[in-house]
């Protein structure tokens, strides 16, 4: 199992926030959902009788969340844990609340993200790796 040796002090106040299927034996969906319930910074948000699992959690860092990904492989009958969403937010981004004039609107009204262009042709500060 991987060591986080990232030190907390180096830490952003950011948080990471990523959410994974794990699949596992049926026979061991069970002990796998038990598993799952016990740790403290999972959250378990739906499973089904053929032993997949939706799983979210919430760390200050991309390397507590691989932490958690290999504390999940871990389990007794897990077979697979996969990555589907991973996002990264300043904490004071999470406080903001949202206007209740502009909840039936589209998240694109609501929040704009900053998106990177890709540098032009002609720029050139632009390179090619090889």
């Amino acid at each position: 199992m991987r060591t986080n040796k990232i030190a907390l002090d180096d830490v952003t106040e950011e948080s990471h926030i990523s959410s994974f299927i794990v699949f596992c034996r049926e026979d061991k969906h069970q002990l796998v959902e038990d598993a799952l319930n016990a740790q403290p910074d999972i959250e378990l948000h739906g499973s089904d009788d053929k032993g997949k699992f939706v799983v979210v959690t919430e760390a200050k860092h991309q390397g507590i969340i691989m932490d958690r990904i290999d504390l999940i492989s871990a389990i007794d009958g897990v077979i697979n844990t996969s990555l589907v969403y991973h996002q990264v937010a300043a904490i004071d981004e999470l406080a903001d609340e949202i206007e209740e004039s502009k909840l039936d609107q589209p998240i694109e009204k609501i929040h704009q993200p900053e998106l990177c262009e890709a540098p032009s042709d002609n720029d050139a500060s632009s390179h090619t790796v090889q």
